[in-house]
């Protein structure tokens, strides 16, 4: 059975909602559908149903869109506590008929005759808009796919392998992607001269590249907020905590999570691909920089820290082990990191606990 409390649960979790505080979203009967049973077909092309009860659910829900298979809504953005908050425009068979007009998102979700899920999002925003995604499979784990940035005028499309019963959108922010990030440097560009420009608060996947000189340069795939990036770490954390009280307890019921009993399957940069977070740790003071790399090679770089005051002062930071993430720690006011010279170094027999810093 796929119910909605399990998406509801995690954006109250991950996004502070309270479900005393949070208004009824069906007060209006335009703003919920009725979701019946349904079926999809699981990779192998077997049966897998899908049991509603016939509910009615929202179709936003503390700024958050939710859609099921065969479903399609479309809304607009407009500004809302640093962000960006959706409002429904059209929904279900109006919203399929008619495309998204100027300044409109038409969000999609249908399976495939290959079985596939696929998940679309038309732009006819006017600007570049970042998102995150949570998805509920058939087997009840909650997972974050890697998402792609919403261009003006083009089609954003996900595919799934896995039998995905409900999807929410979430966290609309303006993207950074080709823009000017703020930076103590004087609004510095992200990526300029093969050396990348990570601003305290964000979080940036990149893929190397070998340039003609055959040096590798950093090229941007994906950008986010370092907040979610440290919170799904945290709650994935948690999570596995609580299953391995389970374990030793044999008390299924006391320690569920609330999340469910898989929880959060966090996703990793992609395996040709390098993500680094660079936020605050949780006592507000500390900063932290996760360096994960998804590489079948061990990665090398070099750092320097970017004050507040303008001021540079190159820095320590350690190699990161393929398929691993290696975290490295300050404190003062630092307002961003530069990384590069950047290099891809063969295994080492035995990774290191400590990796090797310089």
């Amino acid at each position: 059975m796929i119910p909605l409390l399990p998406v509801i649960a995690l954006l109250q979790t991950s996004y502070g909602l309270d479900p005393q505080t949070v208004a009824n979203p069906c007060v209006r009967a335009a703003d919920c559908r009725v979701v019946r049973d349904f079926e999809l077909r699981g990779p192998r092309g077997e049966r897998v149903p899908v049991r509603m009860g016939g509910q009615p659910r929202p179709w936003l829900f503390g700024g958050n869109i939710i859609v099921f298979p065969g479903e399609s809504v479309t809304v607009r953005l407009e500004p809302e506590n640093r962000g960006l908050a959706p409002r429904l425009v059209r929904t279900g068979p109006a919203s399929a008929r008619r495309a998204p007009g100027k300044g409109e998102m038409r969000v999609a979700l249908r399976q495939a005759p290959d079985s596939a899920l696929v998940f679309t999002v038309e732009s006819r925003l006017a600007q570049p808009v970042e998102y995150n995604l949570l998805a509920v499979s058939a087997d009840d784990r909650l997972y974050r796919p890697p998402v792609q940035t919403l261009q003006p005028g083009r089609t954003a499309t996900e595919r799934w392998t896995r039998a995905v019963a409900q999807v929410a959108m979430a966290d609309f922010r303006p993207a950074i992607v080709g823009l000017r990030a703020p930076s103590a440097a004087g609004n510095a560009p992200l990526l300029a001269d093969r050396r990348l420009h990570l601003p305290l608060g964000s979080s940036v996947t990149v893929r190397l590249a070998a340039s003609a000189d055959g040096e590798l340069e950093p090229r941007i795939t994906r950008t986010g907020r370092a907040e979610d990036q440290l919170r799904d770490a945290a709650t994935a954390a948690m999570a596995a905590q609580a299953a391995k009280t389970q374990r030793e307890t044999g008390d299924q019921e006391r320690f569920t999570p609330l999340l469910g009993p898989a929880g959060v399957q966090r996703e990793g940069p992609g395996a040709d691909e390098v993500r680094f977070t660079f936020g605050r740790g949780p006592d507000g003071r500390s900063l932290l920089l996760i360096a994960e790399n998804g590489h079948g090679r061990v990665l090398n770089y070099q750092a320097a820290l970017r004050f507040a005051d303008g001021r540079r002062a190159p820095t320590t930071v350690c190699r990161v082990d393929e398929g691993s993430l290696m975290i490295e720690t300050w404190s003062g006011q630092v307002a961003e990191l530069e990384l590069e010279d950047f290099e891809l170094l063969d295994p080492r027999p035995e990774p290191s606990a400590q990796g090797d810093c310089d």
